[in-house]
């Protein structure tokens, strides 16, 4: 079986659907050219709907929750959707203006929380 997890810990940081359609959009067609775009959990869900399904995982005790409910050796290939930037990946965090901030308890790599 392929296993499908998506990242549940990002919050939308716009108001409406309008207000993020308008990010990074120009001016002259009603845009926000200040705004930096980044996917929220509810894109992601939908990211993973449209892949045939996934399960939602905030943090690395979620995601090992969901890898144990799997009967023994039925996952063939895990895939996760989530951020990344090149050192971790992560399943949450906080969206700020520029950038994500990774929460430590949601990221894969060379952490303290995914070492243990």
């Amino acid at each position: 079986m392929k296993l499908l997890v998506h990242g549940s810990g990002f919050a939308r940081r716009y108001r409406t659907d309008s207000e993020e359609l308008r990010c990074g959009k120009p001016a002259e067609v009603r845009g926000n050219p200040n705004c930096v775009w980044f996917p929220a959990t509810i894109d992601r869900e939908w990211l993973g709907r449209s892949s045939g399904g996934s399960k939602p995982a905030r943090t690395m005790q979620d995601l090992l929750t969901i890898i144990s409910a799997q009967p023994p050796d039925s996952i063939e290939e895990l895939r996760i959707i989530g951020h990344s930037n090149g050192k971790f990946l992560a399943l949450g965090g906080t969206t700020l203006a520029d950038k994500i901030q990774f929460a430590p308890e949601t990221m894969i790599g060379n952490t303290t929380t995914f070492i243990q």
